[in-house]
């Protein structure tokens, strides 16, 4: 997922998102270490994979503005 597009963008791509387009973006995350397992995110509902991948892309957000 590029995260040098608008937080309304990235926002609006994570909702629209299936649950294996979530699990493909929090296992090739690369901008913070993330630390799951296939099988735990396996284990996770749709909407929980959703919150967690929006969490991690608002921290980068979060951190690229404070810096």
């Amino acid at each position: 997922m590029p995260l040098d597009q608008p937080i309304e963008t990235s926002v609006r791509r994570i909702h629209e998102m299936d649950r294996n387009g979530c699990i493909h973006e929090l296992m090739s995350f690369r901008a913070i270490p993330l630390d799951f397992s296939r099988e735990y995110l396996d284990g996770m509902s749709d909407e929980r994979l959703r919150h967690v991948l929006l969490a991690a892309v608002l921290t980068v957000y979060t951190r690229r503005k404070s810096a």
